[in-house]
């Protein structure tokens, strides 16, 4: 579930904030604690593309599910190292979770979501109903 707007406004200004203050240290941790995918949709005449960077995991590592009007994409993933005395344990932990509207006219019983080279896609198809009609001009 997303925040509300007010909330998640001052999430993302809370966000910019820390990113401004903290942007030239190396924390060790911000990287990898804190994702936030660029998503990008395009719509075609028989389909709607959503397309998020998320380098790090696996296909199993995400969720992707409908609720209600939304399309709810989530991913988790866990590693962690045993150290020695020579070099400690380290442990890394990925999440993100986005909940995006879905445009009018989705199948959403036809979604299709691959994974590849660090790069989410999920495709959207239209209902047929949907899909633009051409109408021809006579003259």
């Amino acid at each position: 579930m997303q925040p509300p707007g007010a909330l998640r406004n001052f999430r993302d200004q809370f966000d910019r904030l820390f990113d401004q203050f903290f942007g030239g240290w190396d924390l060790g941790f911000s990287s990898r604690f804190h994702q936030n995918w660029d998503l990008k949709m395009h719509e075609a005449d028989d389909a709607v593309t959503i397309r998020a960077e998320a380098p790090g995991f696996e296909p199993d590592d995400f969720d992707i599910h409908v609720r209600g009007d939304n399309l709810v994409l989530c991913a988790y993933h866990e590693t962690e190292s045993k150290g020695d005395e020579a070099a400690p344990s380290e442990w890394s932990r990925q999440e993100f979770f986005r909940s995006v509207p879905l445009p009018a006219g989705v199948d959403p019983e036809h979604i299709d979501a691959t994974y590849r080279q660090g790069v989410l896609t999920v495709k959207l198809p239209l209902k047929e109903e949907q899909k633009p009609k051409r109408i021809s001009v006579k003259g």
